[in-house]
C-alpha cells in the first residue's frame, strides 16, 4: 500500500515543487470512496493509502514510492 505521508515526502525530497504537492495532498486527503455491487452503492467512506485508480499519474507516483523500498 502507498501510504500518503511517505509520498508526499518522498516527492518533497525528490525536488517536486511544494505547490503542486500540495496540490495532490489536497486530492488525495480529501476523496471519498463508495463501493458499487450490483445494483447497490455503500455509504461513503475516506481512503488514507493507495494511489487512485485509473489516474494517469498513479504509475509514476508509484514508482517513486516504490523505488525508495
Amino acid at each position: 500500500r502507498v501510504h500518503f505521508v511517505k509520498l508526499f515526502n518522498l516527492l518533497i525530497k525528490r525536488g517536486m515543487c511544494p505547490l503542486s504537492v500540495l496540490l495532490l495532498m489536497f486530492v488525495y486527503t480529501h476523496q471519498s470512496m463508495k463501493v458499487k455491487w450490483n445494483v447497490y452503492i455503500t455509504e461513503g467512506f475516506n481512503c488514507f493509502n493507495g494511489v487512485k485508480q485509473g489516474c494517469v499519474l498513479s504509475p509514476i507516483l508509484f514508482c517513486i514510492y516504490v523505488d525508495e523500498l
